[in-house]
């Protein structure tokens, strides 16, 4: 019989931080963000956010421009779907996933 796994959690308290390359500013109704967890121990954990409107513009964009298969599907590794990227919103949806154990399935420890 296999070995069940310890679900991955970071340790309270811990900070939400944007792992963002760009000078541009988050769009929170449209964009996509990589996201940093920092816990208590300084372990990392990333992840991906994105709203659901950034999906619809993309795929509409591939449609046109042949990406993707023109427009056919959209993947972003350990993606979660965001109605806002805020760090409210994030808190809120990493507090739950933690409270669910479902975090490791979307963040992944550097």
């Amino acid at each position: 019989m296999p070995m069940q796994q310890e679900p991955v959690s970071p340790i309270e308290p811990y900070e939400i931080r944007f792992n963002w390359p760009s000078d541009r500013a988050i769009q929170p109704r449209c964009d996509f963000a990589p996201v940093l967890v920092v816990d208590a121990e300084r372990r990392i954990y990333e992840g991906n956010v994105v709203t659901s409107e950034f999906i619809r513009d993309r795929m509409n964009r591939d449609s046109a421009s042949g990406e993707c298969a023109h427009g056919a599907y959209f993947a972003v590794p350990q993606m979660i779907v965001v109605r806002s990227i805020d760090e409210g919103n994030l808190r809120a949806t990493v507090d739950d996933l933690v409270a669910r154990g479902d975090f490791g399935d979307y963040f992944l420890q550097r």
